[in-house]
């Protein structure tokens, strides 16, 4: 049996940072008080899915979820109940019925299209659920049906929640926190901010993402596309709110909405650069391990919020990296790589262990950082790892093709990449992404080799963008033009977007474009470290920072266990 520290998570060994500072210091009456706070939270770190719910059912959805090895149940009148060995064939459904199994009995009825909490060792399980609800009631004694899909009137595909148990994950972080607070204890922080953009949904403001993250001076300023999935108008308007974040100020660009018009069959994303690709059959990768050989294809083959957390051994570039490989169709000369990813707590304690080795230079630094050149600070955080690197096996071995950037740690998001395929010569497209040790949190990866779709694009300006004192903020938003829209404090900005008309027929993608930088404000005390400074000019010194980190940390924990 491996030891106990050998088997935490990056995100579990976090709970015990503030037990190993009270047994460090025999503060043994706190720890008690600290699990008592996590224990009286009932509704902390709790995972949701939602129902993603369809009058519309139609054969190839059915055959696209029978081979993603989907588990059905049927609803009918009152019995509930599996449909084993499914086929479809003129457009109807077939199958064997069968009794429901205990662990799929759970969550038959949830919320529609709201967020259904399920018990972290219940998710797996849940999430392969589709429910197909028939208008007619059945025989007890039937074992194997055929009817027509026009007779389904619901289908239901259970799919993880991830803004919901973020949002929920970052309440219960900080619910812990002020119990720990209250308790007159520590509390680390661990987050990685940058812009906070929430959506106006039937009168609630919900949180989707950080925006531009790493975007920490003005050379670094950058283009975000965040997807703003299930936003609904309201008054015909698009509602959103930018919020500035704890100990940070924000220099805002522009921002616009982008609107993205295609058929029903097919999914939409833009890549880093902002070019709109389609998709519409992700294959999983037929084989998945990190650089050790350990299989980490259960971690990554769907969108669940199991996660890859690049915890191998350094590979050859000194990173933490996974390989993958994908049966290519004949004659693919492209692909499309699609991730939902996002950085990890670790990553957020990291970097302010890094900003610390400044001291009281921190200021000082940023403001040298801002006087270089745009592509001399981003191709450090390259040369880092700090972002998903991705390349791919060709004749001539493993060619970089493009990274992810960086998400911040309080929302995971889709992402895509195109790939160029001309020169991979064989049946297999293998991929490998390299980061940082436990810097990425990876949830899921698949390929689509599907022709591009027709796409009616439309940007749309702001109609409103107000800051919290109602002071209009639309000159400074309309350009690119170095004029900022500056939030400190408590400061918000509100903007609305006329919505455009529903198309029939059509579905319609909608992606937040901003552009902007932030500054960290939190002040650090000491001396600047100049030799461990030093080490941050070789390229992976973030790696092996670390490994470093994390390796002290368990260490310290291990030797506090034993006492």
């Amino acid at each position: 049996m491996k030891p106990i520290i050998n088997r935490l998570s990056g995100s579990t060994l976090f709970i015990f940072f503030p037990v190993l500072f009270f047994i460090r210091k025999k503060m043994t009456g706190k720890i008690i008080v600290f699990f008592i706070a996590l224990t009286i939270l009932p509704g902390c770190f709790q995972h949701y899915f939602r129902t993603a719910s369809s009058k519309t059912i139609d054969a190839a959805t059915i055959k696209k979820l029978q081979n993603a090895s989907k588990y059905f149940v049927l609803h009918a009148g009152n019995n509930v109940m599996a449909l084993n060995n499914v086929s479809i064939s003129n457009d109807k459904i077939e199958g064997d019925i069968a009794e429901l199994s205990d662990s799929h009995s759970k969550y038959i009825n949830p919320a529609i299209n709201k967020a259904n909490p399920v018990v972290k060792k219940d998710k797996a399980l849940t999430l392969m659920e589709v429910h197909l609800y028939y208008t007619d009631t059945m025989p007890a004694v039937l074992t194997h049906i055929a009817i027509p899909l026009s007779a389904l009137n619901r289908m239901d595909v259970y799919e993880f929640d991830a803004s919901a148990t973020n949002r929920n994950r970052l309440l219960s972080w900080l619910g812990v926190g002020a119990g720990i607070a209250a308790a007159g204890l520590i509390v680390l922080a661990i987050a990685c901010n940058c812009p906070q953009v929430y959506v106006n949904n039937a009168g609630q403001y919900e949180f989707k993402s950080g925006v531009y993250s790493g975007a920490i001076y003005s050379s670094l300023e950058r283009v975000d596309y965040l997807p703003l999935a299930d936003i609904k108008p309201v008054n015909k308007t698009y509602q959103l709110r930018i919020d500035n974040a704890a100990e940070e100020e924000q220099f805002i660009n522009q921002v616009q909405l982008l609107s993205v018009v295609h058929s029903g069959d097919v999914k939409v994303l833009t890549n880093r650069q902002g070019k709109i690709l389609s998709y519409r059959n992700l294959i999983p990768a037929s084989a998945t391990k990190s650089d050790d050989a350990v299989d980490v294809t259960k971690q990554i083959k769907y969108r669940d919020g199991q996660n890859y957390s690049f915890s191998n051994n350094a590979n050859s570039n000194g990173l933490s990296s996974v390989s993958m490989s994908f049966d290519k169709p004949a004659g693919a000369t492209k692909g499309k790589l699609l991730v939902h990813a996002g950085n990890s707590k670790w990553s957020g304690y990291l970097y302010r262990e890094f900003a610390s080795l400044f001291g009281t230079d921190y200021d000082k630094w940023r403001k040298q950082q801002e006087l270089g050149s745009a592509a001399t600070a981003q191709q450090w955080p390259l040369d880092q790892g700090m972002p998903l690197k991705v390349f791919v096996s060709t004749d001539n071995g493993w060619e970089y093709i493009d990274h992810f950037a960086l998400t911040g740690n309080t929302a995971s998001r889709d992402m895509i990449m195109e790939i160029d395929l001309t020169k991979v010569r064989t049946g297999k497209v293998n991929i490998r992404i390299e980061t940082i040790y436990q810097f990425w949190d990876l949830d899921m990866a698949a390929m689509d080799f599907s022709t591009d779709a027709d796409l009616k694009t439309t940007i749309l300006n702001p109609l409103i963008a107000a800051k919290k004192d109602g002071s209009s903020l639309l000159n400074e938003l309309s350009l690119p033009d170095k004029q900022y829209a500056h939030l400190t404090g408590d400061d918000f900005l509100n903007i609305e977007f006329t919505a455009p008309q529903d198309e029939n027929g059509k579905s319609n993608s909608l992606f937040l474009v901003s552009s902007g930088y932030y500054h960290n404000l939190k002040k650090f005390d000491g001396q600047p470290d100049i030799n461990s400074l030093l080490k941050f000019k070789e390229n992976g010194a973030f790696d092996r920072f670390s490994r470093q980190k994390y390796t002290t940390i368990e260490e310290a924990l291990a030797k506090a266990v034993v006492k």
